[in-house]
């Protein structure tokens, strides 16, 4: 989406020439107003005090382009902080999503090849540089427009984070309502631990021992009767010695022994010795 926004906003030929002499003057006078409507700190602009050399080792690229791009500074926009209602265990931590939101815009100086004006370009990627992605910026009217858009895009979006996170806080206190009859109902302890996509039950079997099982938040409800039974079975299994996990490997070992079909089964030298 942002990167559609930039389009709409930018073009592929040069047009506004920036004042190479004066750079730091030229970002204080055309850069800072385009944005000055901003002043709740969600958008930030930084100058690098003079136009610097493309970093190729920020930026690979190509000598001959790495020559004719310089870095002008950047526009920085940040979502509100908005908590969420991901809990670590024992609900020591919570994760703000603030950086997630965020977006920098880089701000170039491209000099025409074959020429010394320099021109305003921006770039979609803040990682790497691609000659070819780069966009330019027509007036401070298109860059107005430009960071306004982008500024109402990441709005959006923080609306629509704290809107899901309401309707996850709402589920999450369910599933704890529901874990915590099962509990007294069972005599157990449990700690719950949740992420974007999942939850996590730990079952205290001993001090220094759990049973940790990991389940979808969109399948919790559908399972939790079987997750309940498959707690008390292997609770049970623990309380007579038996011990179990469930392990990743990093290669598949050799030596199964696969289940026998009637014909193999009737192959096996034991069965011929009958």
């Amino acid at each position: 989406m942002t990167l559609k926004i930039i389009r709409q906003h930018t073009q592929t030929q040069a047009a506004w020439v920036i004042d190479s002499a004066n750079p730091e003057s030229w970002f204080a006078e055309h850069i800072k107003p385009a944005i000055a409507r901003y002043s709740d700190q969600t958008v930030l602009v930084q100058s690098h005090c003079g136009l610097s050399k493309l970093s190729t080792h920020r930026y690979p690229t190509d000598k001959s382009y790495a020559e004719r791009v310089r870095v002008l500074g950047y526009i920085q926009l940040s979502g509100r902080n908005v908590q969420t209602d991901y809990i670590s265990p024992n609900y020591r931590y919570t994760y703000s999503s603030r950086d997630k939101l965020g977006y920098k815009l880089p701000l170039f100086a491209v000099r025409s090849e074959g020429g010394k004006e320099e021109y305003l370009a921006v770039m979609h990627n803040d990682h790497y540089f691609e000659w070819d992605k780069l966009r330019y910026i027509r007036n401070s009217a298109a860059l107005a427009a430009l960071v306004s858009d982008l500024h109402q895009h990441l709005s959006q979006k923080v609306l629509n984070l704290q809107k899901k996170n309401k309707i996850r806080g709402l589920q999450v206190q369910a599933i704890k309502a529901q874990l915590q009859q099962m509990a007294n109902e069972d005599n157990l302890a449990y700690m719950v631990d949740t992420s974007e996509r999942l939850i996590t039950v730990n079952i205290r079997l001993a001090d220094r021992c759990q049973l940790q099982m990991s389940v979808p938040f969109t399948k919790f409800e559908t399972v939790l009767p079987e997750l309940r039974s498959a707690i008390r079975q292997l609770y049970a299994l623990y309380e007579k010695g038996i011990r179990f996990k469930i392990q990743n490997l990093a290669y598949p070992p050799s030596g199964w022994n696969y289940p026998q079909t009637p014909a193999d089964a009737a192959n096996t030298p034991q069965s011929k010795d009958r």
